[in-house]
């Protein structure tokens, strides 16, 4: 199971914090490669200038990453739909 976190930035978008499964530091999950709408691969960042961790789709942690994100980004879509953000920080 991966530890995760949800804050809301500035721009009322969601943010992902993931703890990295392969080197445990914190950072924000991205999408690193897609090709058409899917989505190939992960990467975690760790720190500015977009270093990070990369987890690939035959990693055994891409599943769980991948389901998580898209969860975070149907709530996404579903909040942006309705016109109501909430104010309050998600953890």
């Amino acid at each position: 199971m991966i530890n995760f976190r949800i804050v809301k930035n500035r721009r009322g978008k969601f943010s992902i914090i993931v703890t990295c499964p392969k080197c445990g530091r914190e950072g924000y999950l991205r999408v690193y490669s897609k090709r058409g709408d899917e989505i190939r691969a992960f990467k975690i960042v760790h720190e500015k200038f977009n270093r990070g961790c990369h987890i690939g789709i035959n990693s055994e942690y891409f599943e769980e990453l991948f389901e998580l994100h898209k969860a975070v980004r149907e709530f996404e879509k579903e909040l942006a739909y309705e016109g109501d953000y909430p104010s309050f920080r998600l953890i």
